[in-house]
Parts: structure tokens; C-alpha cells; sequence
């Protein structure tokens, strides 16, 4: 959101460039949690219709996949020319919203359910998982 503040007068191009190298990251990260360790638990454990959840966040994640890529390529063209616009600053928000409104469903929806549904051995493999993985999964609290 600073970038998206600033901009088209005052394009923080340092701070673009930044952006450039872990939005996509980031969002690749929270995806490849969920695919790898919880829809495959949801799964095991739910009736298909307590699924749906995770079919509307699977949908999200691709929408805002898309979107996140469509963010990349404009700040990298508005990196190289030194022009950004206010179409750049209203692609940021609309992006930032929709991730931020995202994740809130998710800890609505989602979050609380884990917890009463995961084995120790499932939280073992939670925690070896996490461990792994570049991004930090803290705060979903399934490692107490």
C-alpha cells in the first residue's frame, strides 16, 4: 500500500523492485500450504459438503494468482520506463483487498475447524512441514 500511496507522482521504484521479487512468493507460499497439507486433511476428515470451503478458496487463490501476476508485469513495465500511473496504484488496492478479505475468510472459516481436527501425528507432520518451508506459518497455532 506505500507504493500504491505514492504513486503516480512520488513511484518508489527501490520499493517496486522489491515488490517484484516476493508478491508472487509470498502468495505461492499460502497456496502451496493449503494444497499440501490442508485440503488433503479437510478432505479426509469432512463430508463434501463441509469441503466447500476450500473449493471457494482454491477458486480464490487462482483468481488472485492471476491478478498477482497481472500486478508483477505492470510494476516491472513501470519499473523499467521510471512511469507509473494510477492504474498501477488502483491494481496494488484492488489486489490488497482481495488477498486481505481472502485470508479473513480463512481465518473465519477455516482456521478454527484445524485444530479439533488434526491427530499428533498430523500435528508432527504440521510442524515438519512449516519447518521446511521458507515462509513462516505462525499464528495458526497448530504447533501446541
Amino acid at each position: 500500500m506505500a507504493l500504491a500511496d505514492g504513486l503516480p507522482k512520488a513511484a518508489d521504484y527501490n520499493l517496486a523492485q522489491r515488490l517484484i521479487e516476493i508478491f508472487n512468493a509470498a502468495w505461492v507460499g499460502h497456496v502451496r500450504f493449503q494444497e499440501e497439507v490442508i485440503y488433503p486433511l479437510l478432505k479426509r476428515r469432512l463430508r463434501e459438503e463441509q469441503c466447500r470451503s476450500a473449493a471457494l478458496f482454491d477458486r480464490q487463490h487462482k483468481e488472485i494468482q492471476f491478478a498477482d501476476d497481472e500486478v508483477v508485469d505492470t510494476l516491472r513495465m513501470a519499473r523499467s520506463s521510471e512511469a507509473a500511473s494510477d492504474a498501477l496504484s488502483y491494481l496494488l488496492r484492488l489486489v490488497a483487498e482481495r488477498r486481505r478479505d481472502h485470508i479473513e475468510a480463512e481465518q473465519v472459516l477455516l482456521l478454527p475447524v484445524l485444530p479439533q481436527m488434526l491427530t499428533p501425528i498430523e500435528r508432527k507432520m504440521y510442524i515438519e512441514w512449516a519447518a521446511a518451508n521458507p515462509l513462516p506459518f505462525a499464528g495458526i497455532g497448530l504447533d501446541s
